[in-house]
């Protein structure tokens, strides 16, 4: 681990330390990158140490995890930013773009498929329950974001099935979910991870009263109206640094996070209420998500 660290450190010309709480003296910022299972604990010590954090999603395993790390950095005063990482590559901040001028129209529904394979590419953390890994929790929350996100709606209902597919793994690697929202509009996903190696494929298509657009997760976009087809390229993907410069840009005050805490309990409280749903055979009501 230690020689790992060093070379990335050399690398990212940086320093390396075996324990980060012997850096939070000497920090202001802080991106928390560890299993599911650590997030909330990590991210709670580092805020009361009065450190701003872009936290990885999903943030938490728990909503009473969740709430503990927005209350922590409430309660310091520091910048909380969720890592929804997707929402600054280039055809996602486009539709989302369009959506807002009206494009489309009225949007209605949004459809989104995805599937990928080759388990020995899934970090083997992910393949197991203890750390909080699963797929609902590991991509499942990016796409969950991305329809309250694009939507601008809140979450009011869940319906949705599970299951562990893959060889040695006791987590969830499949799920469907069917998501009611705000003003009768709605969602419909599908996730699917293979054993064997498959290209990692991710549409998503928002279908408003004037058209629709359709999303190919980093390849581009396409927008159907009366007038015809438009397609878009994504261009380059930045979507890291973009990330990171928004997080920046909220510490000096220019700009509110733009993935908040509450955002990724919201994304976190659907992912939780698929796999419920799952288990009850039921539709799981949501609550409006803390401010």
């Amino acid at each position: 681990m230690q020689a790992r660290g060093e070379a990335l450190a050399e690398r990212c010309r940086s320093r390396y330390v075996p324990d980060y709480r012997t850096a939070l003296a000497d920090a202001e910022a802080a991106c928390i990158c560890v299993p599911h299972a650590n997030l909330a604990e990590v991210a709670v010590e580092v805020a009361c140490a009065g450190v701003h954090l872009l936290l990885e999603k999903p943030m938490a395993t728990t909503l009473a995890d969740a709430d503990r790390v927005i209350g922590a950095a409430r309660e310091h005063a520091v910048i909380l930013m969720v890592g929804f990482v997707h929402r600054f590559r280039p055809e996602a901040t486009e539709a989302r773009r369009l959506i807002v001028a009206g494009a489309i129209g009225r949007p209605v529904l949004i459809t989104d498929h995805g599937f990928g394979g080759g388990q020995d590419a899934w970090p083997a953390w992910v393949q197991q329950a203890r750390s909080g890994g699963g797929l609902l929790l590991y991509s499942g929350v990016h796409r969950f974001d991305r329809v309250r996100w694009l939507l601008a709606r809140e979450v009011i209902a869940v319906r949705g099935t599970v299951a562990a597919l893959l060889p040695g793994s006791d987590v969830d690697s499949s799920y469907g979910a069917l998501l009611d929202l705000e003003d009768h509009r709605r969602a419909v996903l599908t996730h699917h991870y293979h054993a064997i190696p498959a290209p990692h494929t991710w549409e998503t298509e928002i279908h408003g009263l004037d058209g629709l657009i359709r999303i190919r997760t980093g390849e581009g976009l396409e927008v159907f109206t009366r007038e015809g087809i438009r397609r878009v390229s994504s261009g380059p993907d930045r979507r890291f640094e973009a990330q990171l410069e928004a997080f920046l840009d909220a510490i000096d005050g220019a700009r509110d996070p733009l993935s908040s805490g509450a955002d990724g309990r919201a994304a976190l409280a659907i992912a939780l209420a698929v796999a419920r749903a799952h288990t009850t055979g039921e539709t799981v009501a949501l609550s409006p998500p803390h401010q």
